[in-house]
């Protein structure tokens, strides 16, 4: 089996044990930054990643979009694991993404993207909502 990087875990808010993230906002548009809890598996020491972050309406309109600075294993926490003559390299680390402008209630789908010199290694996608304080959906 061929390995490579993966986003082995993902979640929103700091990895609050919560199932879904739902904001309740008092006012539309609300400017609202996620906290996301990443964990990277597979990584290569000395490689050089990037974390790509884009935010989609329920209508898979791009909400917003942004993209790290360029980092590698050497400037995270790392963690080794050895199983037969393999080395394998993770870590866990936090983002905050900038704040974004949410101009209506509904559900919401993030997708983190794990790059490498432009190039997408993986792709995981989570989903909020938010609601509006004080109001029913139907």
């Amino acid at each position: 089996m061929d390995y490579h990087e993966k986003i082995a875990s993902l979640f929103l808010n700091g990895g609050q044990n919560k199932p879904v993230l739902i904001l309740n906002a008092k006012t539309i548009p609300l400017d609202y930054s996620l906290k996301l809890s990443l964990t990277l598996f597979m990584i290569e020491l000395k490689k050089t990643y990037q974390i790509r972050t884009a935010i989609f309406d329920g209508d898979n309109n791009q909400v917003a979009s942004t993209v790290t600075p360029v980092f590698s294993s050497t400037d995270l926490d790392v963690s080794k694991l050895e199983i037969f003559e393999s080395k394998f390299f993770s870590s866990s680390f936090s983002l905050t993404t900038p704040n974004v402008h949410f101009t209506s209630i509904g559900a919401y789908r993030l997708e983190v993207s794990l790059l490498t010199e432009g190039a997408s290694l993986d792709t995981v996608n989570t989903y909020f909502s938010i609601s509006q304080a004080g109001k029913l959906e139907d």
